[in-house]
C-alpha cells in the first residue's frame, strides 16, 4: 500500500486521538501533540508531567522522522507524592512508564506506545519510520 502524504497525515490523527493525545497541524511538514496526564497541586505548590511529540513528514523521500520527549514541571513545594517508574531500553530506543500517587492527583505517564502506534501506521502506508530518540519535538 502507498498513501499520500494527506492519508499519512490522517491516519497519524486517527493514532493520536486513539492514544488520548489532540493532534495539531505542523505547518505543512507533519503533525505534533502534547499530553499531561500527571498532575498534582496542594495550597504549596504542584507538579505536572507533559509527553509532547512531533512526526515530520518528508513526502520526497517517503519518510515520517519522529520525536517525542517528557517534560516534568513543578513550583513551589511538590506534594508528597509515591512514583513508581519502570524503563526498558534497546540501543538509542527507550520506553518508560511512571505512575504517581499524591495528596493532589496523580497520574500515568508513558513514552514508547505513541510512537509503536505511529511506526505501525506509516510502515503499513509504505513510508520508512526514522526515529530521533535524542532530538526534542
Amino acid at each position: 500500500m502507498s498513501d499520500s502524504k494527506r492519508d499519512v497525515v490522517a491516519n497519524l490523527k486517527a493514532v493520536a486521538t486513539v492514544q488520548g493525545i489532540a493532534p495539531q497541524d505542523d505547518g505543512d511538514s507533519g503533525i505534533r501533540g502534547r499530553k499531561e496526564t500527571i498532575k498534582a497541586k496542594w495550597f504549596l505548590g504542584g507538579n505536572k508531567s507533559i509527553y509532547t511529540f512531533s512526526c515530520q513528514l518528508d513526502e520526497m523521500a517517503r519518510t515520517a522522522t519522529f520525536r517525542e520527549s517528557i517534560l516534568d514541571k513543578s513550583w513551589g513545594i511538590a506534594p508528597p507524592s509515591f512514583n513508581v517508574q519502570t524503563y526498558s531500553q534497546s540501543g538509542t530506543t527507550m520506553t518508560s512508564s511512571e505512575r504517581q500517587t499524591s495528596v493532589g492527583g496523580g497520574g500515568v505517564q508513558e513514552i514508547g506506545p505513541m510512537r509503536a502506534a505511529c511506526a505501525r501506521a506509516i510502515i503499513q502506508a509504505g513510508w520508512q519510520f526514522k526515529h530521533e530518540p535524542m532530538r526534542l519535538p
